[in-house]
């Protein structure tokens, strides 16, 4: 059996998001269009005979059970019925709680690679029940791509990867946003309009980006700008730069603006970069998770 292996762990962005009003399980319903983008963390996993620790340069970064990383590779040995342990370095950078599931990135990561460790013992079905468990994102990220999203995130329907064309902008600024205290604050106002969710996909088929641009909603954004009140400049000012549209990903603070040109968006990276900490130019991608062989910090892009 292999001792180590190393996993490029993606971001996600969500093109859309619906929300319903919280249920009785304690969960919203959502219908989310989600996309694997070029930003990653890379997970090193050692094999050892027992026990679960965990590493990462991070601030703030709980090496523990508070750890979704270190709770994946509990349920993972668990299910697997291995006696064996497990080490685990994450290299961070996708940005902490930021609406690009970097967490969840992580547990996807770790799933897959003590599955490679151990020699794939359990189906795909049982990998992504795990998946399931562990957060609502995390079944995504194991898989990637492109997707809607239902239920409680969990469900999932692959849709046709994006054509080459369209590039994103993300701005972070370096402000995290809790998930639970964003969908508190939406609970308490009115709901907003839904997504034009099966318009999106159409036109995301079709490579109308400006026709999907149109169709791009996230629900939660007026509860995360009543929080965060950065993020509605943030919109404005890639708009301003050229993008076709701009939105926060997940429950933010990040902003993603589309843009149809990359040179374009290259140039808007370069003027937003001095105001924020975190400014990168990205493609999206057909996976959630790749093999990697060790973290390159990859260059800005502009």
């Amino acid at each position: 059996m292999d001792m180590n292996t190393a996993i490029r762990a993606y971001a996600k962005v969500n093109l859309s998001l619906g929300a319903g009003p919280l249920g009785q399980d304690g969960y919203h319903p959502v219908e989310m269009v989600l996309c694997s983008v070029g930003l990653y963390d890379t997970i090193h996993i050692h094999i050892q005979d027992t026990g679960i620790t965990l590493e990462t340069g991070a601030s703030g970064l709980p090496i523990d059970e508070g750890n979704i990383a270190h709770r994946a590779a509990s349920a993972y040995l668990r299910a697997a019925g291995a006696h064996t342990g497990a080490h685990i370095r994450i290299e961070k950078d996708i940005p902490i709680a930021a609406g690009l599931a970097g967490g969840s990135a992580d547990a996807a990561a770790v799933l897959a690679g003590l599955q490679r460790l151990h020699g794939d013992p359990l189906p795909g079905k049982a990998l992504l029940g795990i998946a399931a468990e562990l957060g609502a994102d995390v079944p995504f990220c194991l898989t990637g791509g492109l997707a809607l999203a239902t239920g409680r995130g969990t469900e999932l329907t692959s849709l046709p990867p994006l054509g080459a064309g369209p590039v994103f902008v993300l701005v972070n600024p370096g402000v995290p946003l809790s998930t639970a205290a964003v969908y508190a604050r939406f609970d308490e106002m009115p709901p907003g309009p839904r997504p034009d969710t099966a318009g999106l996909i159409d036109a995301l088929a079709a490579e109308d980006w400006r026709k999907a641009a149109f169709r791009m909603i996230n629900m939660l954004e007026p509860a995360a700008d009543s929080l965060c009140p950065v993020i509605p400049s943030i919109r404005e000012a890639l708009m301003g730069e050229g993008a076709i549209t701009a939105r926060m990903s997940g429950s933010g603070p990040t902003v993603f603006g589309l843009f149809d040109d990359p040179e374009t968006a290259r140039r808007a990276a370069q003027r937003l970069a001095g105001g924020h900490p975190f400014v990168r130019v990205i493609s999206p991608i057909p996976a959630g998770i790749a093999p990697g062989e060790g973290k390159t910090r990859p260059m800005q892009n502009y």
